[in-house]
């Protein structure tokens, strides 16, 4: 068959080059035969530079469509014979499916804007203590801020609560919420059925009898009943009629029913169980929002002294009170951290291509030689660039839809919002975006060696590239070890921090307990038959086999409400700003500080002499301080029988009849503050926790201790039963997830610039086998060889180790607030990581450099 005779000049060209190839290597040395199969290593496959070189100019579109296939075929049939190709694909897969489960998870949680209208407006609005601490607001204080402001379009309150729904299957506790009516319209939340609260409805004493359903439990307990609204249902044993349905998704995540708060003027002051939101007026700015409001919280200190003394107010955006500061420095942090880890597989892709490229310069060569110029070269590096970030690509959206289902199934529960991160638009974005990056920064410096190599005729070089895209690799290498060690540092503090946390002491024994509420709704229990209900429940439970002790308290361990006041010793006629001790209290049950594992240090537990008893109330009631409130209010002397002075409204001497040791209940990562304890009846709140300490596997005994909380008031289930030390996992949750992601980065980061100092410490090994061959021919010690190699790869990671730690101790600072006992620049963790990436560097140089040592000289000196 008669070949075109432009394809034949093609191949006339490539037999000269070949020929000229094989004299020279010959005149080198070889023999003919080995000779004839180096330059054939060298030259690359003649059949794949054919059908890549063109053998005419191109006409028209028609033309183009041509090259342009040919270049994409050509670049699939590269990536299938090139040995590291996969690792490549993995490489961008794995940086680029990282990026985009982190800015999914963020993106979710903390970056896009609160599902409300005009969500900028919403500001969160608390009470500050003299001390500066944030507070939630009583009721009584929320009616004269909201009647007394000037900053605000409407304010509106949110207060917690847990009510049990019966008369819908089996007696369940439902999420529900207490709300003023101007709740759903200052949130732009607007009914999908019925309608919002009125006015009317928010009035203490008023008809208050009415629900708000939200769109989850609307079709998950009633099926989606279009004729809902006007039922009657009933919460806590009382019927609410059901005037309205809100969409879930912008309702507060989880909640099933709103009541109407209808606040109490006639409460304590400081009682502060109420959350308050508020919409900015237009033109008003946060600052002068704060300032009226503290104006009006001076006002309520002179006028209400008893309970308002020192008190101000604080104003912040909605989102920092929803999200929290610390969860938002933490999705920023992780943000940074997989930043530097795609900056990482960057710096990877790169070192894989150039040594790609590195061994192509013959074949550009050759391509020049035939007819081939830049813009052609170029066109075919850029298909290849292409077909890698398709294949990259779609592997790392696989990639990232399993990693987001993964954090979504085992990462912390408690985190609005969470559920809600998906592979939307702007993650597919990202990750596109990331993809796209990644390809043209790797892909600037292989491409600028080829087409530099191909201008330069490298085909009469044997295929070598010149010095600049070594000293490239080299920086690469650098790059990669400081990024390493920055990330790993990261990783490493969290690491410390999170050990540290385990190891805090307690105070309490939390194992083998069970925790529980119930809920004794205002209408049916005074503070009196409620504690009446639990002595009937604690005698019900320890019938149990297994049971050993049985306490109530006003909230359970790691709770989120915290209730505080103030405590003063009474015989130094104390000033309330200055004197009085900033504490956390609870009421308790006789038998609660045995249930807890709370060990008592001195005097006694309440008992039945304790009690408040109906129409009765004691001269000086009973209380038990805990070990640091006794140090802080009588250093050096026995507490028990002194009196203290209890900051309520009026004031109210207590004696103190035991101490016992500090219970670290409410944070881990923070110290544990004072506290006081009341007997329950002095207490009491409408859902108190139970705890109950059991011998043996708590869990088996859950069962039992639903039925006999049924047993005793079949409208009174046990709400959510678990074990405290469950808890206690919980509330490290975070710290764990965060050192965990950091981790993982950490190892990766560690494997991906042991990768890079061994590509490039192998590569430097190839380049000079001649000198390495004469050196050995020599008489070189084989051992000073090794080092020779070795040394030359630990000089690149110690610049970058150190340039590194350099940026781990600026970046640290951003950790403080994550950090618990353990310094953002740490020694041990900075004497511990710089060791650990050189030992990578050492264990990843050390094959090439034995394959060094290894050479031939006859062969290392014929080659070149």
């Amino acid at each position: 068959m008669e070949l075109d005779p432009n394809r034949r000049r093609v191949r006339d060209e490539m037999r000269h080059h070949l020929e000229e190839l094989e004299a020279h290597l010959e005149s080198e040395g070889m023999s003919r035969d080995a000779a004839r199969a180096e330059a054939a290593r060298r030259f690359g496959d003649p059949d794949e530079i054919e059908r890549a070189t063109p053998t005419s100019e191109p006409a028209g579109w028609r033309a183009s469509v041509d090259a342009a296939a040919r270049d994409f075929g050509h670049a699939v049939r590269q990536m299938r014979r090139n040995p590291s190709a996969g690792m490549t694909v993995a490489t961008l897969a794995v940086g680029v499916a990282a990026t985009t489960v982190v800015f999914s998870l963020v993106d979710a949680v903390v970056l896009q804007p609160l599902p409300f209208a005009q969500p900028e407006q919403l500001v969160h609005v608390s009470q500050t203590s003299p001390q500066g601490r944030l507070y939630s607001t009583s009721e009584p204080n929320f009616v004269d801020f909201r009647a007394r402001q000037r900053s605000f379009v409407e304010m509106a309150a949110i207060g917690w609560e847990t009510p049990v729904l019966t008369g819908v299957g089996d007696p369940v506790s439902v999420d529900g919420r207490r709300v003023s009516h101007t709740f759903f319209p200052l949130l732009g939340i607007a009914p999908i059925l019925g309608r919002n609260f009125l006015e009317a409805e928010d009035r203490y004493g008023g008809p208050t009898a009415v629900v708000v359903l939200s769109e989850g439990a609307w079709r998950r307990r009633f099926g989606a009943d279009p004729a809902i609204t006007g039922r009657s249902v009933l919460l806590d044993g009382a019927p609410h009629e059901v005037v309205g349905v809100v969409p879930s998704d912008r309702a507060w995540p989880g909640v099933e029913v709103f009541t109407p708060l209808a606040p109490n003027p006639d409460v304590y002051r400081d009682d502060q169980r109420l959350e308050t939101i508020a919409r900015l007026g237009p033109g008003v700015t946060i600052e002068d929002a704060r300032e009226d409001m503290l104006g009006i919280a001076a006002a309520l200190s002179d006028e209400y002294p008893e309970s308002n003394d020192g008190w101000g107010a604080s104003v912040r955006p909605v989102r920092d009170w929803l999200v929290g500061d610390r969860l938002s420095r933490l999705g920023y942090l992780l943000l940074g951290s997989v930043a530097l880890f795609l900056l990482m597989a960057c710096a990877s892709v790169s070192n894989l291509l150039l040594a790609r490229a590195s061994v192509r310069t013959q074949e550009m060569g050759v391509r020049t030689a035939l007819g081939a110029g830049r813009a052609r070269i170029t066109a075919q590096l850029a298909a290849e660039g292409l077909v890698l970030g398709v294949i990259g690509g779609g592997l790392a959206v696989l990639l990232a839809w399993l990693g987001l289902a993964l954090v979504q199934a085992f990462g912390p529960g408690d985190i609005a919002r969470l559920a809600e991160a998906d592979l939307d638009l702007r993650a597919l974005a990202v990750a596109g975006g990331a993809v796209a990056g990644t390809v043209v920064l790797a892909g600037i410096a292989p491409a600028l060696l080829l087409t530099r190599g191909a201008s330069f005729g490298l085909l009469r070089l044997g295929g070598r590239a010149g010095a600049g895209g070594h000293r490239f690799r080299d920086g690469l290498v650098v790059a990669q070890f400081a990024l390493a060690v920055t990330v790993v540092s990261g990783a490493a503090l969290l690491t410390r921090s999170f050990v540290e946390l385990q190891r805090v002491e307690l105070g309490f024994d939390a194992s083998s307990v069970i925790r529980f509420a119930v809920r004794l709704d205002d209408r049916r229990y005074d503070q009196i038959q409620r504690a009446e209900y639990l002595d009937r429940l604690a005698e019900e439970i320890s019938a149990i086999p297994g049971v050993e002790a049985v306490g109530g308290a006003t909230v359970a361990p790691f709770s989120s409400m915290r209730p505080s006041n103030f405590v003063a010793r009474t015989d130094q006629e104390p000033d309330r700003q200055e004197s009085f001790q900033p504490v956390s209290w609870r009421a308790v049950t006789p038998g609660y500080f045995e249930a807890a594992g709370i060990p008592l240090l001195a005097g006694r537990d309440f008992d039945a002499r304790d009690r408040m008893r109906r129409g009765e109330l004691p001269k000086n009631p009973p209380v038990i301080i805990d070990r640091t409130l006794a140090e802080l209010l009588f250093p050096g002397e026995n507490a028990v029988g002194r009196l203290v002075t209890w900051f309520l409204p009026g004031g109210q001497q207590c004696e103190v009849i035991g101490v016992v040791a500090t219970a670290r209940d409410e944070h881990l990562d923070v110290e544990a503050r004072p506290r006081i304890y009341r007997q329950f009846t002095f207490g009491a709140w409408a859902q108190p926790a139970v705890l109950v300490r059991v011998a043996g596997d708590p869990e088996g005994v859950i069962p039992l201790v639903r039925e006999a909380a049924l047993a005793v008031a079949p409208d009174t289930p046990a709400i959510e039963p678990t074990v405290v030390s469950d808890d206690v996992r919980r509330t490290v949750a975070w710290p764990r997830f965060s050192m965990q992601v950091l981790g993982v980065f950490g190892l990766v980061a560690l494997l991906l610039a042991a990768m890079g100092i061994y590509g490039v410490t192998s590569f430097s090994v190839a380049r000079r086998r001649h000198e390495i061959g004469v050196r050995i021919a020599l008489g070189a010690d084989p051992s000073g060889v090794r080092w020779m190699v070795v040394g030359r790869a630990l000089r690149l990671a110690g610049i970058g180790i150190g340039a590194g730690v350099l940026a781990a101790l600026f970046l640290g600072r951003s950790l403080d607030t994550l950090l618990y006992d353990v310094s953002p620049s740490d020694p041990l963790t900075f004497m511990v990581v710089p060791l650990v990436l050189a030992l990578v560097a050492i264990a990843s140089t050390w094959i090439p450099a034995r394959r060094a040592v290894g050479l031939d000289p006859r062969e290392a000196l014929t080659e070149e």
